[in-house]
């Protein structure tokens, strides 16, 4: 299936995906303005497990269950309340997280492998309601065209494992769209399989 790849920079920075069936053009709306202070993950080894955690500090300030007119995940029309994917309609969205627990741009990370990584989150459908169960053979086949698109471009920069976080209240923290995380970074199986015996 041929698909179509649109790349946005955000105020701040992070980079948005747009994907679709057919080529099309962009009205770049209201964008989320960056953060005033940003704070990069870090890592710290849990003393009884002896394994690496992530903290980022600045999800303290995350979007937390927003009514659904200021829904950060929703198409932004004109004049609209800012989000992270300014445009009016899109078919599949995918931008790097704002409040990410994992980091590929600190020299710390970048020295110690095991904390280096990515997290995209990957918006399927512009129906805040919609499911996966909703979207159509072709919107299925987009998807995972550009699911394979991001995993392809996440080797390219050294990173060896993907992983997806499914969409839950707990996890989304409330944010009701249909989206998934997915999370790409280099991990020692051989150290995390010890830990585990």
């Amino acid at each position: 299936m041929k698909f179509y790849i649109h790349h946005h920079e955000k105020l701040d920075g992070r980079s948005l995906w747009l994907y679709s069936e057919e080529e099309r053009t962009y009205n770049i709306t209201n964008d989320l303005e960056p953060l005033e202070k940003e704070i990069k993950p870090f890592k710290k080894i849990h003393p009884l497990r002896d394994e690496p955690v992530y903290f980022n500090p600045s999800r303290n300030i995350r979007t937390l269950a927003p009514p659904p007119e200021y829904n950060p995940l929703a198409a932004v029309q004109i004049n609209g309340h800012p989000g992270e994917i300014p445009v009016e309609d899109f078919e599949v969205a995918i931008f790097q997280n704002r409040w990410p627990g994992l980091s590929d741009g600190s020299s710390e990370f970048m020295r110690d492998t095991s904390a280096y990584g990515r997290c995209e989150v990957v918006v399927y459908t512009p129906n805040p309601s919609g499911s996966l169960a909703d979207l159509s053979i072709s919107n299925i086949s987009l998807l995972l065209n550009a699911l394979s698109d991001r995993f392809e471009k996440s080797w390219m920069i050294q990173i060896s494992h993907t992983f997806y976080r499914l969409k839950t209240e707990v996890i989304l923290l409330g944010l009701h769209y249909p989206t998934r995380t997915a999370k790409y970074m280099r991990l020692e199986i051989y150290h995390q399989l010890l830990n585990a015996k």
